[in-house]
């Protein structure tokens, strides 16, 4: 785009807060994607908005404009990755296996969302991340699922529901986040057929055995 078009646009932008605003121009949207490339690959401290708008062959100015700073910027990617996910989310987990495979298959096919939360976690000093509160709301939505699941009698109410969660989320994620490791465990790529059809086999005794725990205590035994 030239100097002068680029301009036009940025003049009629709208500063942004970090939302994602689907109705924006072209010039947003391909900063946008230039920045969730970088945050992937470099993590919040490594992204410079210059590269960024280099990327998205836009001026720097204009990246201001429509996300405010950095933080913004950031805020807008992930959000644009978390909503992305949220779409997976049916609207009651009556079948975890088949979640958990969905939310693996997907990660696997885009590690932007997990090497941007990586790259964070690098410098994360306990003092609160960027946009928590929001962040906050979309992990709750997952335990609430879970919550409902064990209140169906199908998951044991013997862990609480939000370390439940997390603990679908680790098995979910591992695979995805140390592919090296898991190709060592198994001996099978996580991106192959062969680990693929496995680790469903393996998620489904999982949760055989915990539904079996649940059945068992409704029971007495």
């Amino acid at each position: 785009m030239t100097d002068s078009a680029s301009s036009r646009e940025e003049n009629n932008a709208p500063v942004a807060s970090g939302e994602i605003r689907s109705e924006e121009p072209a010039s947003y949207h391909a900063i946008l994607k230039a920045a969730i490339t970088q945050f992937a690959q470099k993590g919040f401290e490594g992204t410079r908005i210059e590269t960024v708008a280099r990327e998205a062959k836009f001026n720097k100015a204009l990246v201001y404009r429509h996300f405010g700073d950095k933080e913004g910027l950031f805020k807008a990617a992930l959000r644009q990755k978390l909503d992305e996910r949220m779409k997976l989310l049916p609207p009651s987990p009556l079948a975890i296996v088949d979640v958990m495979f969905s939310y693996l298959s997907e990660t696997l096919k885009d590690r932007e969302y997990i090497r941007m939360i990586m790259g964070e976690a690098m410098y994360d000093d306990g003092n609160g991340v960027i946009d928590e509160d929001w962040r906050h709301e979309y992990y709750q939505r997952h335990t609430e699922l879970v919550e409902e699941v064990q209140k169906n009698g199908n998951l044991p109410d013997s862990i609480a529901p939000e370390f439940l969660t997390l603990i679908f989320t680790s098995i979910t994620l591992f695979p995805a986040i140390l592919p090296q490791v898991a190709r060592m465990y198994t001996g099978y790529s996580p991106d192959s057929v062969e680990f693929q059809q496995r680790w469903k086999t393996a998620i489904k005794g999982f949760e055989r055995a915990l539904r079996q725990s649940s059945s068992n205590k409704c029971n007495g035994l």
